[in-house]
């Protein structure tokens, strides 16, 4: 079974931190030596829940280490072939994600004690994913569909929380969640393609600023802000 990864965040289920917060962001770095360092300048920012892409090719490593330097919780996307699943679990990570609405994956994903997010694109395989067992399922890809579309999708399913992925970014993400997304999975759009040192701070620039308009547009309190950010240490 996975083993938490709490490293000071606050001891409550994913699911309830996913929801509470609305943002997931998906840490994708040109080079895998930048994962912890993105990480942690994500962390400062004020984003609380990372997934690494399943095909690092450290991604056990990975993953333990960001845990442990930083308060955000670790989990692992892309996950679309149950063998994969053994990746999650010599990782420990604390969720999968997969863009698939895979009843194999999902039953064995759940075994292994995983929150599970699966995908779906038509109403048939949201549904599939949540009847399979899914904890959350996300629309996808929403990033190239329009908000008004995805709250026609979601009033199917007025029970069942839905998320939003697949060109995901600081630009629309506001806009779905405004239609009714229980949280936008990000990812496009905060991670710089260079890997010079300036980065992390255009990192963290860029997380508090998704923060601040997701936070607006789902009518909930910031968990930071620029002032936050740039307030001296006390």
């Amino acid at each position: 079974m996975a083993t938490p990864r709490l490293s000071g965040v606050p001891d409550a289920p994913i699911i309830d931190q996913i929801l509470r917060h609305g943002v997931i962001a998906i840490l994708d770095a040109p080079s895998e030596h930048l994962v912890v360092p993105w990480g942690l300048a994500i962390a400062k920012g004020g984003l609380e829940i990372v997934a690494l892409p399943v095909s690092l090719e450290k991604i056990t490593e990975l993953v333990d280490d960001l845990a442990d330097e930083a308060e955000i919780r670790v989990g692992v996307a892309g996950v679309i072939d149950k063998k994969q699943i053994s990746i999650a679990v010599a990782a420990a990570a604390e969720f999968i994600v997969s863009p698939i609405a895979d009843p194999e994956i999902i039953s064995i994903a759940k075994q292994h004690g995983f929150m599970v997010i699966a995908s779906g694109a038509t109403p048939t395989e949201i549904a599939t994913a949540y009847r399979a067992g899914a904890d959350l399922v996300t629309y996808h890809p929403a990033g190239a569909m329009k908000p008004a579309h995805f709250d026609i999708i979601s009033s199917i399913f007025p029970e069942d929380p839905l998320l939003v992925s697949g060109g995901i970014d600081v630009e629309n993400a506001p806009d779905f969640l405004e239609a009714g997304a229980a949280a936008a999975i990000v990812d496009q759009g905060l991670f710089p393609n260079t890997a010079e040192a300036s980065a992390q701070q255009v990192i963290t620039m860029r997380a508090v600023g998704l923060a601040e308009v997701c936070a607006d547009a789902r009518g909930v309190e910031k968990l930071s802000s620029f002032r936050d950010l740039l307030r001296p240490n006390e």
